[in-house]
């Protein structure tokens, strides 16, 4: 596994994580109609990384995976968690949940939510995530599991 080094993003690398959710989304097998629908990877503007917390993982001066998260009232939710599809599978997850397992621990904060990619759902149940319901978006046509997520 390569080294990666963590930072928290800038405003200007807004395209890049779009690029990146996108591509890690796609690595799911979806059809072009889905992803026409898919819109969550355009949240991602200049602004949003002004005001979000959003840590970025890198190796050899390449964009490999991000999070981003909500905090508001000592209460967090997990907005983006996107890995470079050819880090998928590779341990970079489990890295980049860590490290956000530590930065929610240091703001005393000892749980999460995040509405989960349904491929992804058995990775956030081996981090001990639990189901607490489900959510849908317009457009698209099956239900996301919403979890909560202890730190």
């Amino acid at each position: 596994m390569p080294i990666f080094a963590f930072s928290l993003a800038k405003p200007e690398m807004a395209e890049s994580l779009q690029a990146l959710a996108r591509r890690s989304k796609q690595h799911w097998g979806y059809d072009a109609a889905y992803m026409s629908n898919w819109q969550h990877d355009q949240s991602l503007t200049r602004a949003y990384l002004e005001t979000h917390l959003v840590l970025v993982a890198e190796a050899d001066q390449q964009l490999c995976g991000f999070f981003a998260l909500l905090i508001e009232d000592n209460e967090a939710e997990l907005e983006h968690f996107w890995i470079e599809p050819a880090y998928i599978g590779g341990g970079l997850g489990k890295t980049l949940f860590q490290k956000l397992r530590d930065t929610l621990k240091h703001k005393g904060i000892k749980h999460f939510k995040v509405v989960v990619e349904p491929n992804a759902e058995g990775f956030y149940l081996k981090m001990g995530g639990k189901i607490v319901g489900e959510i849908t978006k317009p457009g698209i046509a099956h239900a996301f599991p919403l979890m909560q997520v202890p730190v």
